[in-house]
């Protein structure tokens, strides 16, 4: 992945779930249901994103334990987030 990667995520995200409102608003399946749908998919192409930027970054030579560090602070980031971008944490 590379730059604007994120704003694509993003675009992504929001068709995905005007997909699952129009199914809402058609009574084609039920919001809780819709929103469960919308979360599942979401996370598992997020979740390579941020993987795959991850790796990117660790391919620059730059120097992240401190940002590692910083995201596995308590209170810093969801615990989910923390997994993603720090699996050597102990935050998952």
């Amino acid at each position: 992945m590379g730059r604007g990667a994120g704003a694509n995520t993003a675009l992504r995200d929001a068709q995905l779930l005007r997909d699952k409102l129009v199914a809402v608003r058609n009574r084609d399946i039920e919001l809780v249901q819709a929103i469960g749908m919308y979360e599942q998919t979401m996370l598992r192409y997020s979740a390579v994103a941020v993987r795959e930027s991850l790796q990117g970054m660790n391919d620059s030579g730059l120097d992240l334990e401190p940002i590692r560090r910083t995201m596995a602070a308590p209170g810093c980031v969801p615990r989910c987030a923390a997994w993603i971008v720090c699996p050597r944490s102990n935050a998952a």
